[in-house]
């Protein structure tokens, strides 16, 4: 009886006991055979406060140490060119033409009626009719127009001397005068003389278009010749418009 008993005690109290080693087993084997997450390494905390207590070190290339960039020298401003002064542009008059009536050159002692003249038969200009007057070309420009006006004069006469006749002797700078029967006055200035032949004469600088306002004197010069009763030059004196009244 007591035997049976015995073996009922041993067996119920062997198999927690053997319950319990192979629990035992389990855990002490169980890295061995059962695989779990793997856990991050353990890190020893610093007194920091948990702050590691160093970085990894990543090599670095040595980097050229910075230079500051050179500012870009500004170029230098040249001064605003100052306006240079002009001179003042010289007053336009107003042409202002005339039929002329009279005709003063008082250097020379000349204050004389203005004929006007056309052209002879052959095509030469025409002369007035007494030694004492002069004539202008009314086929041609009147005086103050832009162009060349021409008056011409006797120098002399079978008697002597006519109202040209010291022509000869004006210079550059002198004055002449010309005038219309309402008094308009226009004031020329002597340029310069030139003698041409007969036959010779540049007409269009004499008689032609021009860009100012000139009046030429004309008169005989020269070698009178009998057979033609002719001189063999011609005497011309330039003059230019200078003011008008």
């Amino acid at each position: 009886m007591f035997g049976k008993n015995l073996k009922k005690w041993v067996f119920f109290f062997l198999i927690p006991v053997v319950i319990i080693l192979l629990v035992v087993i389990v855990l002490l084997t169980g890295d061995n055979g059962v695989k779990v997450s793997s856990l991050p390494p353990h890190v020893e905390p610093t007194k920091a406060g948990g702050i590691l207590p160093f970085l990894p070190i990543t090599t670095v290339a040595n980097t050229p140490t910075a230079v500051p960039p050179t500012a870009t020298p500004v170029p230098t401003l040249a001064p605003e060119p100052t306006a240079t002064e002009l001179p003042p542009r010289p007053t336009i008059m107003p042409i202002v033409s005339i039929i002329p009536a009279r005709l003063r050159i008082p250097v020379i002692g000349i204050d004389a009626d203005v004929e006007h003249v056309g052209k002879t038969k052959d095509g030469a200009m025409d002369v007035p009719k007494s030694y004492w007057t002069v004539g202008w070309y009314k086929l041609g420009f009147k005086p103050g127009e832009l162009g060349n006006s021409v008056i011409d004069g006797h120098v002399d006469n079978p008697k002597g001397p006519s109202i040209f006749w010291d022509l000869k002797k004006l210079q550059a700078g002198n004055k002449v005068y010309i005038s219309d029967n309402q008094g308009k006055e226009l004031t020329f200035e002597v340029i310069k003389l030139e003698k041409y032949s007969y036959d010779g004469a540049p007409l269009d600088k004499i008689f032609g278009s021009a860009d100012d306002v000139y009046l030429n004197l004309i008169t005989c010069s020269g070698t009178f010749d009998q057979s033609t009763h002719n001189y063999d030059q011609r005497l011309v004196v330039f003059t230019k418009l200078t003011t008008q009244s």
